[in-house]
């Protein structure tokens, strides 16, 4: 699942320009049973204490409730999270060239 929340806001260095800023995402990563694997968010005009972005690890540990911590990520892009899935997670590319089009992409 994938939440990108943005906002149109007039460009502050050309008047009568537009630009859109990025305000939030929520992007689930599940299985292929639904389930959630990890979870990267950033929401920061939701209520509660947590407004920085932050990672949600889903699995089992001894000690402690993995999914309910809150491990700052700073900023993750939709590009970042596609290499994710392809390079870690094994999800096969629809094309080949996906590498050179993240990388143009990011240099943008």
């Amino acid at each position: 699942m994938l939440s990108h929340e943005f906002a149109i806001l007039e460009a502050a260095q050309r008047r009568g320009w537009w630009e859109a800023a990025t305000v939030g995402w929520i992007y689930n990563i599940v299985d292929h049973a639904g389930q959630t694997i990890v979870a990267f968010h950033w929401h920061p005009h939701a209520s509660g204490r947590v407004t920085w972005p932050h990672l949600h690890a889903h699995g089992v540990h001894e000690s402690v409730e993995l999914h309910k911590l809150h491990p700052p990520t700073g900023p993750v892009t939709m590009g970042s999270i596609v290499r994710f899935l392809i390079e870690d997670l094994g999800v096969q590319p629809r094309r080949p060239d996906w590498q050179a089009i993240l990388d143009r992409r990011a240099g943008a």
